[in-house]
């Protein structure tokens, strides 16, 4: 039982390094039958040198600077902003369903408006979080896992405190009563949304050689689609996604600027990967 669980940790710990070296310790370690306990002591020991290295340079910080904890705050507060707003048509459309929502045009009209404008920014949240973690990932390199670990903790820890114009709404009691809405969707929406494409875009940074610019170009045009069809309702996340818990008082400044702002926040890692992927284009063939 000891010995499968320090297996585990040293298979979690070589995440750490890059591919390659990754690949050549561990075969070092079943060649030479190195011991678990052994193997993750000298392993440790190698990440630590490794990690020491790695922040001597400026892209770990710019990652974490810039991205993970700016864009970890700013998903925070969208995912549960939106799983809380989805969490009302869910609740009227699934918990009260009748098949009288399908006999009149007009509700019939509303049930698509709802069912697509949930899906644009469940797939929007997906996108983001996508791309900030394959960017996050390019850019840390072998610090990728420790900025992924507080990205992932600012992610679940922003919001705390604070609620929005949803659960604070006396209408919503009965929605919000019921501790699925209130806990298991929010947190659902971010483990789903957020964390999962967040860790498949960072491993996809590390494993795959970078994005050809024609992958580059649909990666940013597909994100700069998304982020302009739900830009509407990042308008008003400030105003009722980020409340004082006791007063019900928006916290963040409501001013035009910054919400023209946010679309642009959101959508920057997808900016990145172009311009990289451009500049990639135009290096020269070395022979």
């Amino acid at each position: 039982m000891l010995s499968s669980f320090s297996d585990w940790l040293v298979g979690k710990c070589s995440l750490a390094l890059e591919p390659d070296e990754r690949e050549t310790v561990l075969g070092d370690f079943a060649e030479s039958e190195t011991s678990p306990s052994r193997a993750l002591w000298e392993l440790s020991g190698l990440v630590v040198r490794r990690q020491a290295l790695t922040w001597r340079r400026w892209q770990p910080w710019l990652a974490l600077t810039a991205l993970a904890v700016p864009l970890g705050f700013m998903l925070s507060l969208v995912s549960r902003f939106w799983a809380e707003r989805s969490a009302i048509y869910l609740w009227l459309y699934f918990d009260n369903w009748t098949w009288g929502y399908l006999d009149s045009p007009g509700a019939r009209r509303d049930l698509l408006a709802f069912g697509a404008d949930i899906c644009l920014s469940y797939l929007a949240l997906a996108a983001w979080s996508w791309t900030a973690g394959f960017v996050l990932g390019s850019l840390s390199r072998s610090a990728a896992w420790l900025n992924a670990t507080l990205f992932i903790v600012i992610l679940f820890a922003g919001t705390a405190g604070t609620a929005t114009m949803a659960t604070t709404n006396s209408n919503n009691a009965a929605i919000f009563s019921d501790v699925f809405y209130r806990v298991a969707h929010p947190i659902l929406v971010r483990v789903v949304l957020v964390v999962w494409p967040a860790l498949r875009g960072i491993r996809a940074s590390r494993e795959r050689p970078p994005l050809a610019f024609r992958d580059g170009l649909t990666c940013a045009l597909g994100v700069a689609v998304l982020t302009t069809l739900t830009a509407q309702s990042l308008s008003g996340l400030l105003s009722f996604g980020w409340l004082s818990n006791s007063s019900g008082v928006p916290i963040g400044p409501r001013s035009g600027w910054l919400l023209r702002l946010l679309p642009v926040a959101m959508a920057w890692p997808a900016a990145f990967i172009l311009v990289r992927a451009t500049w990639r284009r135009r290096e020269p063939c070395v022979p």
